[in-house]
Protein backbone atom coordinates (compact mmCIF):
# COMPACT_ATOMS: atom_id res chain seq x y z
CA UNK A 1 0.00 0.00 0.00
CA UNK A 2 1.73 3.44 -0.84
CA UNK A 3 1.81 6.26 1.97
CA UNK A 4 1.28 9.59 0.36
CA UNK A 5 1.61 12.32 2.52
CA UNK A 6 0.44 16.11 2.85
CA UNK A 7 1.40 18.86 4.76
CA UNK A 8 -0.65 20.36 7.26
CA UNK A 9 -0.40 22.56 10.58
CA UNK A 10 2.75 22.94 9.87
CA UNK A 11 3.65 19.17 9.77
CA UNK A 12 4.09 16.32 7.14
CA UNK A 13 1.20 13.38 7.95
CA UNK A 14 0.95 10.05 5.50
CA UNK A 15 -2.20 8.72 4.70
CA UNK A 16 -3.62 5.85 2.74
CA UNK A 17 -6.89 6.68 1.26
CA UNK A 18 -9.17 3.25 -0.06
CA UNK A 19 -12.49 2.16 -1.62
CA UNK A 20 -15.39 4.37 -2.44
CA UNK A 21 -18.75 4.96 -0.34
CA UNK A 22 -18.93 6.77 2.78
CA UNK A 23 -15.24 8.36 4.49
CA UNK A 24 -14.08 6.40 7.06
CA UNK A 25 -11.47 7.86 9.04
CA UNK A 26 -8.80 5.53 11.29
CA UNK A 27 -6.79 7.33 14.42
CA UNK A 28 -4.47 4.54 15.25
CA UNK A 29 -2.94 4.37 18.89
CA UNK A 30 0.27 4.70 20.68
CA UNK A 31 1.51 1.51 19.86
CA UNK A 32 1.13 -0.09 16.16
CA UNK A 33 0.81 3.03 13.59
CA UNK A 34 -0.57 0.19 11.17
CA UNK A 35 -3.05 -1.31 13.94
CA UNK A 36 -5.83 -1.20 10.88
CA UNK A 37 -3.78 -2.40 7.96
CA UNK A 38 -5.93 -5.94 8.37
CA UNK A 39 -9.10 -3.72 8.14
CA UNK A 40 -8.49 -2.47 5.17
CA UNK A 41 -7.45 -5.84 3.92
CA UNK A 42 -10.87 -6.86 4.08
CA UNK A 43 -12.74 -6.24 0.42
CA UNK A 44 -16.35 -5.82 2.06
CA UNK A 45 -15.38 -2.63 3.93
CA UNK A 46 -13.20 -1.34 0.88
CA UNK A 47 -16.46 -1.80 -1.29
CA UNK A 48 -18.59 0.00 0.97
CA UNK A 49 -16.32 2.62 2.13
CA UNK A 50 -13.82 4.90 1.26
CA UNK A 51 -10.89 4.20 4.03
CA UNK A 52 -8.56 6.58 5.48
CA UNK A 53 -6.00 5.61 7.63
CA UNK A 54 -3.10 8.10 8.58
CA UNK A 55 -0.14 7.92 10.52
CA UNK A 56 -0.17 10.58 13.45
CA UNK A 57 1.93 12.88 14.53
CA UNK A 58 5.42 10.94 15.65
CA UNK A 59 4.71 7.75 14.10
CA UNK A 60 6.14 6.28 10.77
CA UNK A 61 6.79 8.81 8.23
CA UNK A 62 4.78 11.44 9.77
CA UNK A 63 6.84 14.63 10.89
CA UNK A 64 8.28 14.08 14.52
CA UNK A 65 8.20 16.11 17.49
CA UNK A 66 10.67 16.82 19.81
CA UNK A 67 7.80 17.89 22.63
CA UNK A 68 4.74 16.15 23.57
CA UNK A 69 1.75 16.74 20.59
CA UNK A 70 -1.70 17.67 22.90
CA UNK A 71 -4.69 15.91 22.15
CA UNK A 72 -6.26 18.74 20.56
CA UNK A 73 -3.31 19.18 18.46
CA UNK A 74 -3.82 15.77 17.04
CA UNK A 75 -7.54 16.31 16.84
CA UNK A 76 -7.17 20.02 14.81
CA UNK A 77 -4.26 17.44 12.54
CA UNK A 78 -7.24 14.75 11.88
CA UNK A 79 -9.83 17.68 10.96
CA UNK A 80 -7.34 19.21 8.90
CA UNK A 81 -6.01 16.20 7.15
CA UNK A 82 -10.16 15.64 6.68
CA UNK A 83 -10.52 19.23 5.20
CA UNK A 84 -7.29 18.74 2.94
CA UNK A 85 -8.87 15.40 1.29
CA UNK A 86 -12.37 17.27 1.31
CA UNK A 87 -13.73 14.97 3.13
CA UNK A 88 -17.18 17.08 4.75
CA UNK A 89 -17.81 14.77 7.92
CA UNK A 90 -16.83 11.08 8.11
CA UNK A 91 -17.48 7.94 10.37
CA UNK A 92 -14.73 8.29 12.87
CA UNK A 93 -12.91 5.22 14.04
CA UNK A 94 -10.39 5.73 16.87
CA UNK A 95 -8.19 2.61 18.77
CA UNK A 96 -6.83 3.52 22.23
CA UNK A 97 -5.35 6.82 21.89
CA UNK A 98 -6.80 7.59 19.30
CA UNK A 99 -10.35 6.96 20.46
CA UNK A 100 -9.34 10.05 22.95
CA UNK A 101 -7.82 12.04 20.07
CA UNK A 102 -11.62 10.97 18.40
CA UNK A 103 -13.44 12.17 21.44
CA UNK A 104 -11.72 15.39 21.29
CA UNK A 105 -12.61 15.91 17.62
CA UNK A 106 -15.90 15.17 18.43
CA UNK A 107 -15.82 17.84 21.05
CA UNK A 108 -14.03 20.25 19.03
CA UNK A 109 -16.18 19.82 15.20
CA UNK A 110 -19.21 17.82 16.26
CA UNK A 111 -19.89 18.53 12.68
CA UNK A 112 -16.84 16.83 10.95
CA UNK A 113 -18.47 13.44 12.89
CA UNK A 114 -21.02 11.00 10.76
CA UNK A 115 -20.69 8.67 13.73
CA UNK A 116 -17.98 7.78 16.15
CA UNK A 117 -16.59 4.11 17.10
CA UNK A 118 -13.87 4.18 20.00
CA UNK A 119 -12.21 0.93 20.67
CA UNK A 120 -10.86 1.07 24.10
CA UNK A 121 -10.37 4.26 24.46
CA UNK A 122 -7.34 4.89 26.28
CA UNK A 123 -8.12 7.23 29.92
CA UNK A 124 -6.86 10.33 30.60
CA UNK A 125 -6.75 12.57 33.50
Amino acid sequence: MTMLSVTINGVELEYTMQGSGEPVVLIHGSVFADSYLPLLAQPILTNHYRMINYHRRGFAGSTHSEFVVSIQQQAADCKELMQTLDIDYAHIVGHSYGGTIALQLAIDAPNKIHTLSLLEPALVG
